[in-house]
Formats: C-alpha cells, structure tokens, sequence
C-alpha cells in the first residue's frame, strides 16, 4: 500500500466536515413537483432536430458566405485590374498619335517657312471676350 500524503488543514478540515445537505433537516430541501415526477414531459423531434443540426448548418451557411465574398473580391480585382490595363493601353495609343500629330505639324511649318510661304499666327482666344 502506498503511504499517504501527509493531511494538510485544509484536507483536514475537508475531511472531518459533513455536507451541508445532509446537516438540513429534510422539511427545507427542495421537493420536485408532483407532475414532473410522474409524468416526464415528451422531447419534440423537432427541438432535438434543431438541437443536433443548427450549429453545422450555421457553420456552413457562414463558410458559404465568406468563400462567395472571397471570391467576389478576387473576382473585382482582376476585373478592375483588366480594365486598368485596357484604359492604359488606350491612352498610349492617344499619346502617341498626338505626338505624330505634332511631328506632322511641325514639319508641315518648316516646309512652309522653306518655301517662304508666310506661316499664319494663330492668336489663341482666351476666356474674356477681348
């Protein structure tokens, strides 16, 4: 046989004590009602369905939801980023016509000012009327 710890105060005190239910005279403790002794009241299937099943479904409802999101963003990026990408594309295009534009424009004057052809001075309107 194993030798025992030794008895500490509180182990003592645990140990010499009687629970209190059984130092209550039996008048005060709490009787169950008549009913409920006799006849048990009958568990739904419907609770114990609900029961058993709603934290998985809620699990999965959940999962679904943030798995749509997550793709939905991804989804919005790359489609943002596609859009990005065609709109700059656009403008490099527009960029380099306007500089063979100006190229053109400028050869244009030179051959003009070659020749002796007097190149007109366009004054720019501005906002006022003057």
């Amino acid at each position: 046989m194993p030798p025992r710890a030794p008895l500490t105060l509180t182990r003592l005190l645990i140990s010499t004590t009687r629970p209190l239910s059984s130092t209550l005279p039996t008048r005060l403790t709490r009787q169950q009602p008549y009913s409920s002794q006799t006849n048990p009241k009958p568990k739904s299937a419907t609770g114990e369905f609900y029961k058993t099943f709603t934290r998985p479904v809620v699990k999965t409802i959940l999962i679904a939801i943030l798995t749509y999101q997550l793709i939905y963003y991804a989804w919005l990026k790359l489609e943002q980023d596609e859009i990005k990408g065609e709109k700059n594309a656009e403008i490099a295009e527009l960029e380099a016509e306007v500089s063979r534009l100006e190229a053109v424009k400028a050869e244009e004057t030179a051959r003009k000012a070659k020749e002796g052809v007097p190149v007109e001075v366009v004054k720019k309107k501005g906002w006022w009327p003057f």
